[in-house]
């Protein structure tokens, strides 16, 4: 199944397994829309919100490690690890850096209350002259669900 955000120049496509859910979120008329991927189950979440970059903020890997490292302090005290670690996202569509955190009032239950999430993974692609916001919230980081969403935004992202 394909999500399609005409909208965008270029248009951007985005592959998602087809038992997932998928939503168009629209905070403000001046902000980017994002789009929510969720399985049938809600036990995982995918937010992705596109940025139209035509000046570039997200050309270099130093700023697109900047930005993300600022926005991920949010979840460094909260968190089991207690720190922030960039990993490198790199694909032949896509470059960009992401942090995971486990939250440390949840870490210890077996089953968080719903809609709660134990782990979070949260950072920045970028593909040609647009970059994504991306956030997954789940419980498990070693389900097949979880690793359909990190193939979702390391290859399932296009531009048409």
């Amino acid at each position: 199944m394909r999500c399609i955000f005409p909208a965008s120049s270029p248009k951007i496509a985005i592959r998602i397994p087809s038992e997932w859910k998928q939503t168009v979120i629209q905070p403000a008329p001046d902000l980017p829309p994002t789009v929510r991927l969720a399985t049938a189950d809600n036990a995982l979440t995918l937010l992705i919100s596109f940025i139209p970059d035509p000046d570039g903020r997200f050309a270099t890997r130093e700023n697109v490690d900047r930005i993300v490292t600022g926005a991920n302090q949010q979840y460094v005290a909260g968190s089991v690890e207690k720190r922030l670690t960039l990993t490198l996202l790199v694909s032949n569509s896509v470059r960009g850096c992401y942090s995971t955190f486990t939250d440390a009032d949840l870490a210890a239950l077996p089953n968080p209350p719903p809609g709660q999430y134990r782990n979070v993974l949260s950072g920045i692609l970028v593909i040609r002259k647009q970059a994504a916001s991306f956030t997954l919230l789940s419980n498990s980081t070693t389900s097949p669900e979880y690793r359909q969403a990190l193939q979702i935004i390391s290859e399932g992202i296009s531009t048409q």
